[in-house]
């Protein structure tokens, strides 16, 4: 597979931090969720926004919705759309009752109580109240919907500490996204027999389904990138990668598959130590059939805070992608640049061939 940039456009600029893109198409329309906040961290208000394009002029906004939870930091929304309604899942960061002397949210992310919340519309202008999912502090991040028999999966992930196993990626089951089904721990990163070294704080998962038969996983770790195939979602074939990605969307296109990813840049030194700060970048990937190796095929203009992509075919030309993605376009340490409040939403055209 091949890709070339076609077009960039910035979608959202406002001085504030807008970030943490999803994409997809539905019932003739693109829709875009981000959202927006004071700065990358932790600070309320953190609302969605939802944004609703003509699939044949994407810059055409058609409208766009606010998504909140009260009192809450919502982040990271996912979208997935079925025959019957376009669904979104997000995290929601929300005050700890032991910490009301803050009055209101801490910065620090273990202080306050994260949950998931979901949403759906069925006409595209109209969405549903924001209901709590998956147990509280599991951070329920991709979906998938099988056809066949109504059920839901959804990925997740719960945090434990950079030395222990508590924490490790989670799945949930059920036909009603309400009420969902915990069916087990898949990958802890830690006691996993792929590679000598422990791959920390797995987190982050992005399903896809290479095959109608089989679900395979990508998930960020403090190592690099590992991906998971399975069959019955009980028995796993776990990769390393061995490569500094954080997967944000996959997508199945006329000439396979295509993964979004913020990529870390690190300069080494000869004697083999990081030289810089590491930086990071927007890019796309494409995953060989038969291979759980990314090969890189194009890294979109980005710098700063960056990364966390969506993807989605055009209507009319497979030929072509959608990628959205935030960027502050900056050259700066990423942990200096998500300091800064401004970032914006950048939505780019890829042509893509054999």
């Amino acid at each position: 597979m091949h890709a070339k940039l076609l077009d960039l456009v910035m979608i959202a600029q406002d001085g504030l931090h807008n970030a943490f893109t999803s994409l997809c198409q539905w019932h003739g329309h693109t829709y875009c969720a981000w959202r927006v906040a004071p700065t990358h961290h932790i600070t309320p208000p953190g609302h969605l926004i939802m944004s609703q394009r003509q699939h044949w002029d994407i810059l055409q906004e058609a409208s766009r919705t606010t998504l909140t939870v009260p009192n809450g930091d919502c982040r990271d929304p996912r979208l997935y759309a079925t025959p019957e309604a376009l669904y979104l899942l997000c995290g929601t960061y929300l005050p700890a009752p032991q910490q009301q002397y803050w009055h209101g949210l801490s910065r620090v992310s273990t202080d306050n109580i994260l949950q998931t919340y979901w949403s759906y519309t069925t006409d595209g202008q109209t969405w549903a109240q924001m209901s709590p999912t998956l147990r509280p502090n599991t951070w329920g991040w991709s979906l998938s919907h099988n056809a066949t028999n109504q059920e839901w999966l959804v990925a997740g992930y719960t945090m434990g500490s950079s030395t222990d196993v508590s924490g490790g990626i989670v799945l949930y089951t059920g036909q009603d996204l309400a009420r969902l089904t915990y069916i087990g721990t898949p990958y802890d990163g830690i006691s996993s027999e792929i590679d000598q070294a422990p791959h920390y704080l797995p987190c982050e998962p992005v399903l896809w389904r290479p095959t109608d038969d089989t679900v395979a996983c990508c998930v960020r770790t403090e190592q690099g990138m590992d991906i998971g195939i399975t069959r019955d979602l009980v028995h796993w074939r776990w990769t390393n990668t061995f490569m500094r990605l954080h997967p944000s969307a996959i997508l199945e296109t006329p000439h396979g598959w295509l993964l979004a990813a913020r990529e870390v840049i690190t300069t080494r030194s000869r004697k083999g130590e990081i030289a810089m700060p590491p930086t990071w970048r927007t890019a796309l990937y494409t995953l060989p059939a038969g291979s759980m190796m990314p090969r890189h095929l194009l890294t979109l203009p980005s710098a700063g805070d960056t990364g966390y992509a969506g993807l989605a075919l055009d209507y009319i030309n497979p030929e072509k992608v959608y990628v959205s993605f935030y960027s502050q376009h900056l050259p700066q340490h990423p942990t200096v640049a998500s300091r800064l409040p401004d970032a914006n939403v950048w939505l780019a055209t890829i042509a893509i061939d054999a």
